[in-house]
């Protein structure tokens, strides 16, 4: 997501509801992560009790990681397009919201579920996404990212030369990587 942002992402100041949360809980499929009792990890921490939250799947991905994609996407458009209509919202209403944005692609770097969830918040928007991973990702790890609609770019070394990569198309095309 660091190709699209530029400056930190922040709710508004002034009090619209327009938060993540808010955000989140508009989206489809969003559910509220249980709490799980975790009796191993309290004994192992020397405390009476211990939960956890069950965030291995969140809005029908399996990782949290699309609940940061999401805001931080939504937040960088609101920028440009100023904030969603309110009331549920549906994968035609984002798209119709981001429409004038429709040649954007998004860029991201990653050796497994971040890309995924980058390239899923792009097509709820009617985005393109364009994923970098190192060349060591396995093959269903890099299906499951095709699987979201995104072109696929595979780069020779680890995880960093695939950041390297994406900034270094994301600088020379800043319109649309």
């Amino acid at each position: 997501m660091r190709v699209l942002l530029n400056s930190p992402v922040a709710p508004p100041e002034q009090a619209t509801g327009d938060r993540p949360i808010d955000f989140h809980r508009r989206l489809p499929g969003y559910e509220v992560t249980p709490l799980v009792d975790a009796p191993d990890l309290a004994r192992r921490l020397g405390v009476r009790e211990g939960r956890r939250q069950e965030r291995d799947v969140a809005l029908r991905l399996p990782s949290f990681k699309v609940l940061g994609a999401s805001w931080a996407t939504y937040a960088a458009l609101r920028d440009q397009l100023g904030p969603i209509p309110e009331g549920p919202l549906t994968v035609d209403a984002m798209r119709a919201w981001a429409a004038p944005l429709k040649n954007l692609t998004l860029l991201a770097a990653t050796d497994g579920n971040h890309g995924r969830a980058v390239a899923r918040v792009a097509g709820w928007f009617g985005l393109k996404a364009r994923i970098y991973i190192p060349d060591f990702v396995l093959g269903p790890r890099r299906r499951a990212i095709e699987s979201e609609g995104a072109d696929l770019v595979v780069v020779q070394g680890p995880y960093d030369a695939a950041v390297d990569a994406a900034l270094a198309r994301f600088a020379r095309g800043r319109t649309n990587c």
